[in-house]
């Protein structure tokens, strides 16, 4: 029970009560304390329940596909929660995946392929004899395989993609590239301008996350994660404010 400083009496007929205003706006003081503690508690609680919750996506995308944590990690982002907007998100990069370079290629050499011409010799004839006519011996640097570059998504499930080869662009990026109208594929693509060419992306967390495999388990740890800073973080500020007694 609240003392708020009210006052009952009887005079003759009459049973008055009074109040002490003074003791009302301390009152209203401490509930607007509340009030401001347990926003800033909420705010506290989802930004620490989505850092959290791109650990665990972390954890479990690289523990099923073959890619590095550090990778996952860097594919996540946190919007965080503020006081005009109580929601915090978790949301991709901004590219359709995790890039296919991430995922193992072989052969990881850069260029992977490359289709140089060979020097022009003459053609012999007869007796030793030289003739007019060239032909072309292929360049020593000339890479193999041409078909396609190899990757392991999953861990222990290697795939070859056709047509795939991996390259490093002109700004210094370095992907797996592919051209877009089908057919092998070669470095010398990505800078000649006369094919178009693709860069190939694995799968992003949230489209890992779509299937039950990740998705309930992740739901259910958000949700025991989100309960348990909340009470934690209401606890800490409704103290810090004044609003609870310190211990």
């Amino acid at each position: 029970m609240v003392d708020v400083g009210s006052q009952a009496a009887m005079s003759g007929k009459a049973f008055s009560i009074t109040g002490d205003l003074e003791e009302m706006r301390k009152l209203t003081s401490g509930i607007a304390r509340a009030e401001k503690a347990l926003k800033r508690a909420t705010v506290s609680a989802l930004n620490k329940t989505a850092t959290s919750g791109r650990t665990w996506l972390t954890k479990a995308v690289a523990a099923e596909y073959n890619i590095k944590q550090k990778d996952v990690r860097a594919s996540i982002r946190i919007a965080k929660a503020n006081y005009s907007r109580l929601q915090a998100e978790l949301f991709g990069s901004g590219s359709p995946g995790i890039p296919l370079i991430k995922f193992s290629p072989t052969p990881r050499r850069v260029p992977s392929t490359i289709h140089k011409e060979g020097r022009k010799v003459a053609v012999r004839g007869k007796r030793g004899k030289p003739l007019k006519r060239l032909r072309t011996v292929p360049g020593s640097d000339r890479y193999l395989p041409v078909a396609g570059i190899k990757v392991a998504v999953r861990r222990g499930n290697r795939k070859l993609v056709r047509g795939a080869f991996v390259a490093k662009m002109s700004s210094g990026h370095v992907g797996v590239f592919r051209s877009m109208d089908g057919g092998r594929g070669n470095w010398w693509e990505a800078f000649s301008g006369k094919k178009k060419i693709e860069e190939l992306y694995g799968p992003s967390p949230f489209r890992i996350l779509e299937g039950d495999e990740f998705h309930i388990p992740f739901d259910d740890f958000i949700g025991e994660t989100l309960d348990k800073n909340m009470a934690h973080e209401a606890d800490f500020y409704l103290r810090r404010e004044g609003v609870l007694p310190r211990v």
